[in-house]
């Protein structure tokens, strides 16, 4: 069984990064803080690092050379690079984009955010870019229930697209169910149905990289309903990346 991610973290401008990686430890992964970027560099040896935090306000200087320095120290493995900190404006973040920083933490975020951006981050160690989101991370109070006499289950999403969504629940439905959903969305209640595609269980069958609950795929969905999860996933994609 392969052992937790590493992420290195390189603290900010007066700034520590531990707070967010006491946050990262909570979702099973194994962290590296460090303080300057001579630190940063010296830490990475391939295979050593999945994924760095950079902060948001790295000058534009220091992130030419860092950036192309850390690429070369992990060898051909997929290196996950995020922004993380206050949203730059303008330049300062027109910056980050061209020095290769692909994700985006600005300040503040949810756990389900955190973990999706992380997930994107460490899709690979083959070479390979994440590909582009087409879910977003939602954390946003839903319902569900399976059958007609089955009981409502109250919980949280993680995720949420056009065609679909994971439903945070301790109370599982089994694949192939289906069910009848509630989301509160821009302060409307959509309603749709689906069915169970996935069922995230707690202990031996568990999958760390998401929470305990559900994947559930759109069966039908009023127009209205549909037109209001478009909205939300555009306006949650757009700060996604850098």
């Amino acid at each position: 069984m392969a052992g937790p991610r590493t992420v290195l973290l390189l603290d900010g401008f007066d700034v520590s990064m531990e707070p967010l990686a006491r946050r990262l430890r909570a979702l099973e992964l194994h962290t590296l803080c460090v303080a300057t970027a001579p630190e940063a560099v010296a830490q990475l040896e391939p295979g050593t690092v999945d994924a760095v935090v950079l902060p948001a306000d790295l000058p534009s200087r220091e992130a030419a050379v860092l950036i192309p320095e850390l690429r070369a120290r992990a060898g051909p493995a997929w290196l996950g690079l995020l922004a993380a900190g206050p949203e730059p404006r303008g330049e300062a973040r027109d910056a980050l984009r061209e020095a290769g920083i692909g994700l985006a933490l600005w300040e503040p975020f949810d756990a389900a955010f955190l973990r999706y951006q992380l997930n994107r981050a460490l899709a690979s160690r083959a070479g390979r870019a994440p590909r582009c989101a087409l879910r977003v991370p939602c954390s946003i109070p839903a319902r569900a229930r399976a059958g007609e006499a089955g009981r409502e289950k109250p919980g949280r999403l993680y995720t949420l697209s056009e065609r679909g969504l994971f439903f945070e629940t301790a109370r599982a439905v089994a694949p192939g169910r289906s069910v009848a959903l509630e989301l509160r969305i821009a302060g409307q209640t959509v309603a749709a149905e689906g069915r169970v595609t996935l069922a995230n269980l707690a202990g031996e069958r568990h999958n760390p990289k998401l929470p305990v609950g559900i994947g559930v795929r759109f069966t039908r969905i009023s127009p209205p309903g549909l037109h209001a999860i478009r909205h939300a996933v555009a306006a949650v994609a757009a700060g996604l990346d850098v």
